[in-house]
């Protein structure tokens, strides 16, 4: 079947009984020179008005291509992501692969229809290779998850002189409480609190008791403090961070921004944080808790884009802030039903100023000055709890779940939260299934859907995992409501 030149890649995709022209594109270097491999599932020669021109895509794509994504139920935190593998017959054009440097090179996987030309292909992934192996009478290509690149030290810097050689140098970002700053020049008392410039020290501590601002030097630029006198017992401080050019970091959006640069950040409240690195953390385990601060979760996206968004339900709007429509017809035939049961949330206790440091020794005169002081510098963090009767009364199993970490600063920030979340199980939450032609390829997760066919919480839902068969043309959807 033939498309007119107005060709639309969501009706197309939509048209049930069309073949589903594969290209794929694998980047590699042979002996040091950058090559690239042009191969489908059925062939194709690219048009002469497109990049590259009249470009020949050999079929040697075999067996299925499928990818698979899941968000955490509760949004937060990190999605899984499983991608396919590409199985190639062992042609000689193919078998240069074996040979050759593919780890790390992009792949690229475009999906279209055989008679239109390349412009009008659509990139469902754009990716890394992780290796390229023989199996049996094929050539696998094995598609590397972006998310598993995240799982690498983000401290990296050493002190490489003095008493603290060997030891990372620290992280300060947003506002943090009652931190360890690293000791970095015995003879002079030199103290160091962050690897970047800071925004201020507010509180400067032996014990937990209060420094006079004579007895010492800060410097901003080098995020360092001087003492004047010997320091006595657990030096810490109170300090606003990691200034970025003229920006002081503070809200998850600005953190996450800074930890991983060109993430697309939507919808992310402007609560204040403060988080204290000085061991060693992944880059994944930061975004993992930044994000659970707020009710955030990320995610790669097939287009290798990384997506930070906060989850906040539906929107309530009976469709009019919809992603995608869930029509009856694009179901496979009796493929939709709940599959599981969220049970609600009726207690929740959140902390809030994280002490980085707790304090088995507090000076008695904190104590005898600032009993709550004391007490603080004690615990973990501080927490508020709340509490929603109506949502007990009226399901007596649900949940009570407390002392729930997080990187929130100000109590009235940890309130709102407490809030936002018990408001979103307040009821029994379901998880349903439902198998889709072709059309639920342009999904995203956390896209919102208007079901054709009511749930039993509405006709509004969110995607929380797709698993998509690009060979056969049917995704599994599930969704949130």
């Amino acid at each position: 079947m033939a498309f007119n030149p107005l060709f639309n890649f969501t009706d197309w995709l939509n048209s049930p009984g069309l073949f589903r022209t594969v290209l794929v594109e694998i980047s590699y270097r042979l002996q040091g020179v950058a090559k690239k491999l042009y191969v489908s599932n059925a062939a194709y020669i690219s048009s002469g008005t497109d990049t590259p021109a009249y470009q020949a895509y050999d079929a040697l794509v075999v067996g299925e291509l499928s990818f698979d994504r899941q968000l955490s139920e509760v949004f937060t935190g990190a999605s899984r992501y499983q991608l396919s593998t590409i199985e190639l017959l062992p042609f000689e054009q193919v078998n240069d692969l074996l040979t050759s440097a593919t780890t790390n090179q992009q792949i690229r996987i475009l999906l279209g229809d055989k008679d239109q030309p390349l412009t009008d292909f659509s990139v469902i992934v754009d990716a890394l290779i992780s290796d390229v192996l023989p199996k049996d009478d094929r050539v696998v290509v094995k598609i590397k998850d972006k998310a598993k690149a995240l799982a690498v030290p983000y401290l990296t810097s050493y002190y490489n002189a003095g008493v603290a050689k060997d030891t990372l140098k620290p992280c300060c970002l947003g506002r943090c409480f009652n931190m360890s700053p690293v000791l970095i020049d015995d003879f002079n008392h030199v103290y160091q609190f962050n690897n970047a410039p800071s925004q201020a020290v507010t509180a400067v501590r032996f014990n937990g008791a209060l420094v006079n601002a004579i007895n010492y030097v800060v410097d901003l630029t080098l995020s360092t403090i001087t003492f004047s006198i010997k320091p006595q017992g657990v030096v810490t401080c109170d300090v606003d961070g990691t200034v970025n050019a003229t920006t002081w970091l503070q809200t998850a959006s600005e953190l996450l921004s800074y930890i991983a640069p060109g993430a697309n950040i939507t919808g992310l409240p402007n609560y204040l944080l403060g988080l204290y690195i000085k061991s060693e953390r992944t880059v994944s385990s930061l975004l993992d808790e930044l994000c659970a601060s707020v009710g955030g979760y990320w995610f790669y996206d097939r287009t290798g884009l990384l997506i930070v968004k906060q989850f906040n339900g539906t929107s309530n709007t009976n469709g009019a802030n919809k992603d995608f429509d869930l029509t009856e017809e694009q179901n496979l035939l009796l493929s939709r039903s709940p599959q599981r049961k969220i049970v609600p949330v009726a207690q929740m206790s959140l902390q809030y100023q994280r002490n980085f440091t707790p304090l088995q020794n507090v000076a008695a005169v904190v104590f005898d000055t600032n009993l709550a002081l004391a007490q603080q510098l004690q615990q973990v963090a501080s927490k508020v709890q709340q509490l929603n009767t109506v949502t007990k009364t009226n399901y007596p199993a649900s949940l009570v779940l407390d002392n729930v970490a997080s990187l929130l600063v100000n109590q009235i920030d940890a309130v709102t939260e407490i809030n936002r979340r018990l408001t979103l199980r307040n009821k029994p939450r379901f998880i349903y299934q439902t198998e889709q032609l072709a059309g639920a390829l342009q999904f995203k997760l956390g896209d919102e859907l208007y079901l054709e066919t009511a749930g039993l919480n509405g006709v509004e839902a969110l995607v929380t995992r797709l698993n998509e068969n690009i060979s056969t043309g049917i995704t599994k959807v599930e969704f949130w409501q």
